[in-house]
């Protein structure tokens, strides 16, 4: 267990009454000694063990169960457990290993905020273009009334028409 100790990679072992038995150095650094205690309280700051424990479902199961979680130190982890046989073939326990995923959660958000910008400026330019061509659509025919008004003004010499052809102008 000497090599499993001075990875970086978080390792323990848990047994079924939800005890550490082991961690490796990294698990020590971020939690403290954790040894005899149960995991849910110090890794998660839980009551009571998690409903969606992976340590328990790995040993009712007899097969590796992952999952993502944010643990006390607000830190998200992935966590992989698997079953951890005895010398006898006995299960009671399981190892976990341990990955911290924070800064790929971060780029991810990061990522996801910049997909949505991305998009909100793209429905804004599409906006944009819609508008400037109402405006040149608009724009046409009001060019002509003005035009045509002008016109009339000029030549109008009855003063209720004038002041209408005014207002149009």
């Amino acid at each position: 267990m000497d090599g499993l100790a001075r990875t970086e990679i978080g390792i323990d072992i848990v047994g079924i009454d939800y005890r550490v038995v082991f961690q490796n150095q990294t698990l020590k650094q971020r939690f403290g000694d954790l040894s005899g205690q149960l995991c849910y309280e110090k890794y998660m700051g839980l009551e009571r063990p998690c409903d969606f424990c992976p340590m328990m479902k790995a040993i009712r199961r007899n097969r590796v169960e992952s999952i993502e979680l944010i643990a006390a130190d607000g830190r998200n982890y992935e966590l992989l457990s698997a079953p951890f046989p005895n010398p006898d073939g006995t299960v009671d326990k399981a190892i976990e290993v341990v990955l911290d995923i924070t800064e790929r959660k971060q780029a991810e958000e990061r990522e996801k905020r910049l997909q949505e910008e991305l998009y909100l400026s793209s429905r804004l330019a599409s906006i944009g273009e819609l508008a400037a061509g109402v405006a040149h659509e608009l724009n046409n025919p009001l060019t002509g009334i003005i035009g045509f008004s002008q016109r009339l003004l000029r030549k109008s010499t009855d003063e209720t028409v004038s002041q209408d052809l005014e207002r149009i102008h």
